[in-house]
């Protein structure tokens, strides 16, 4: 699936949660994702929001996400 081919492409990925916020059915979530390439070890960072609604049983019932590139990690700041 598409999480298997991220990881594949993007190896030794991190993911760190940032924020979230819920109100009723839908969960928002703000996250952080950081790379380190294996040749150059030049950190990178992707900064993305996830909407996510769930069923009257708990299950995900849709799943919406946008992320930025990946972005130079040293043009961000430091890490919090």
């Amino acid at each position: 699936g598409v999480i298997q081919q991220f990881r594949s492409a993007n190896p030794g990925t991190t993911f760190r949660i940032v924020e979230q916020l819920a109100a009723g059915a839908r969960l928002v979530t703000r996250l952080e994702a950081r790379r380190v390439d294996a040749v150059s070890r030049a950190a990178s960072v992707s900064r993305g929001i996830n909407v996510s609604r769930f069923d009257a049983q708990g299950r995900l019932a849709e799943d919406w996400a946008i992320c930025s590139t990946w972005l130079a990690a040293s043009s961000l700041g430091p890490h919090p």
